[in-house]
Parts: C-alpha cells; structure tokens; sequence
C-alpha cells in the first residue's frame, strides 16, 4: 500500500518553526508594552502625589526652597513621563509590527497546510480508484475462475 507523501513537508515544518518564533516575539514585545504602560501609570500617579503635595505646601505658606523643590520634583516628573508615553509609543508600534509579521507567518502556513490537504485529498481519490480497480480485477478473475470450475464440472 503507498502511503501520502506531501513533497512540501520539511518547508511546512520550517513553516511551523516560523510562526511560533514570531508567535513568541509577540508575546515578549506585548510584555514589554504592558511594562512601558505600567510605567507609565506609575509616573503619572507620582505626578499626582506630587502635584498635591505642592498644592499643600502652598497652603501652608512654607518656604520658597520648599516650593522649588517641589517644583523641580514635578519637572523631573513630567520630563520622566514624556519619555515614558514615547516609549509605549514605541513598543506600541513594535507590537503592531510582530503582529503583522505573526499574521503573514501564520498565513504562510496555512496556506501550505491547504496545499497539503488538497494533495491528500487528490491522493486519496487516486488510492481509492486504484483499489477499486484491483477490488474490480480480483471479483472478475474470481467470477472467472468460478465460471471456469462450473464449466469444467458439467
């Protein structure tokens, strides 16, 4: 009995491979992100704090070196914050680019995987036909075998 033998099957395996690297370079750029974003929270809850703090120095009419230093606290903040909203800018775009990368990955594959299928599907329509045929050829030289013995013994 032949078997199915998909010529393309080492290039279908690469295939594989590919997608799940980009799968996992996916998921390590997501992480990033999240890490950026939450960063990003981070500084921007500290800008609160210090925003309030200020507020309350003011109310409590404290020295001006007081009120500089906190002035200067919330400068290095939002300096801070500005670079952080670039870099989940940033890993926002590399994201996307994994993404698609992943996408074009996974279609490559499949599209192999559709050529595999239609390959075993033409296959099995050939195995079939041809079993039949030998099925067809074994019931004819057996009928005429019988037919044979029939003849022979009357």
């Amino acid at each position: 009995m032949r078997r199915f033998r998909f010529p393309l099957d080492g290039l279908l395996k690469v295939r594989r491979v590919e997608e799940q690297q980009a799968e996992r370079q996916l998921k390590q750029a997501q992480e990033r992100l999240r890490e950026r974003e939450d960063t990003l929270t981070q500084l921007i809850d500290q800008q609160q704090v210090a925003m309030g703090q200020l507020r309350q120095l003011l109310a409590d009419h404290v020295s001006p070196e007081e009120i500089l230093l906190a002035v200067r606290r919330l400068d290095l903040l939002e300096r801070q914050r500005m670079v952080a909203e670039a870099e989940v800018v940033q890993a926002q775009q590399e994201v996307d680019e994994k993404l698609n990368a992943y996408r074009e990955c996974r279609r490559r594959r499949e599209l192999l995987e559709d050529l595999r299928e239609k390959a075993w599907k033409e296959w099995l329509v050939e195995f079939l036909r041809e079993d039949q045929a030998n099925a067809d050829e074994r019931a004819l030289r057996d009928f005429a075998v019988a037919n044979t013995e029939r003849v022979g013994a009357k």
